[in-house]
């Protein structure tokens, strides 16, 4: 056997290609359903939510929309609260008042406001609407 003085040579090109699977914002808001019979009858004048996001990342324009056409009360709407953190809580005060002339009285049936439990962002733009 003889050694031969040829030289080897090889390029060697390494691809990879990083694949995140992150899960979207998952808002939670509670209480998830509110009993407004207080409100018409004018023992209380505050809704206090604690809006959580249990989420990875970031929920943004988040905002919270609060029923219009109710007989007997009005409620402050929070159109724009801006970002929720991933894994943080925000607080939001609602301010409830009578409508004028409309007094409710007791022989009106209970309304109960129903507020959705979770809520999901639109993929493409990540957006939060309660």
């Amino acid at each position: 056997m003889k050694p031969v003085q040829i030289e080897d040579r090889y390029d060697i090109t390494v691809e990879a290609d990083f694949v995140a699977r992150v899960p979207m914002p998952v808002v939670t808001v509670i209480p998830n359903n509110v009993d407004l019979e207080p409100f018409e009858l004018g023992y209380e004048d505050t809704i206090v939510f604690n809006m959580t996001n249990h989420g990875l990342i970031r929920a943004h324009n988040l905002s919270l929309e609060m029923p219009k056409e109710h007989p007997f009360l009005q409620f402050e709407d929070h159109p724009d609260l801006g970002s929720l953190e991933a894994e943080t809580s925000i607080v939001v005060s609602v301010k409830v008042s009578r409508k004028p002339g409309n007094a409710r009285t007791k022989r009106w049936v209970r309304v109960v406001l129903f507020v959705a439990k979770t809520i999901y962002s639109v993929r493409e733009k990540n957006n939060l609407c309660l």
